[in-house]
């Protein structure tokens, strides 16, 4: 599978019409700022906040950025369906970091009562390297520690070493483990 240099795993796809699912997100109609910090951007600061992903505000920045970030080819991956069923599943751990209303990373948790997952980890490419997305780590981090998460796992494409360095300077190492997928077409929309 092809990958764009200096992207995380996540997806690239065609259109998908994200506005369906607006009814279906955790609609966060106040522009809920969960986290706030300050962050280099070329010598100026810029303020990012750390929000709960809501469809309408921030749907088509995020399926762009994938897109632009991420090569994965396949339905399943297509932005508009993952954000689709990640907004069904309303747990609360699909975060984005905005600054005046712009999209400049994403993170999505996932957490099955046990361990917890990390998923689609984007930083746009003109704001990586300003802790971003350690920042981003960190928060997601925290929600599934406060959930009472005992390991966080996530898995990078074979090959994609700028990730491996990041997630290793974050403190997660590369385990004896073999990934084993299996695609369930008939929830592919």
């Amino acid at each position: 599978m092809k990958r764009k240099a200096g992207a995380t795993p996540g997806l690239r796809a065609g259109p998908h019409p994200w506005w369906r699912v607006q009814s279906h997100c955790w609609a966060v109609s106040t522009f809920n700022q969960i986290e706030q910090g300050a962050v280099g951007n070329g010598g100026m600061e810029a303020h990012i906040s750390i929000v709960e992903f809501d469809s309408p505000q921030h749907g088509k920045q995020v399926e762009a950025l994938w897109r632009d970030v991420f090569a994965y080819d396949t339905p399943r991956n297509d932005p508009g369906v993952v954000i689709e069923k990640k907004c069904e599943v309303r747990d609360g751990l699909f975060f984005v970091a905005v600054t005046n209303g712009v999209v400049l990373g994403t993170i999505m948790a996932g957490y099955d009562g046990h361990r917890g997952w990390i998923y689609s980890m984007a930083v746009h490419p003109e704001h990586r390297h300003q802790g971003i997305g350690a920042r981003l780590l960190s928060f997601a981090e925290e929600k599934l520690v406060a959930l009472g998460c005992v390991k966080i796992n996530l898995q990078i494409l074979g090959g994609n070493e700028e990730a491996q360095r990041f997630y290793e300077a974050n403190g997660y190492s590369v385990e004896n483990r073999i990934s084993m997928g299996k695609e369930i077409r008939e929830n592919i929309s």
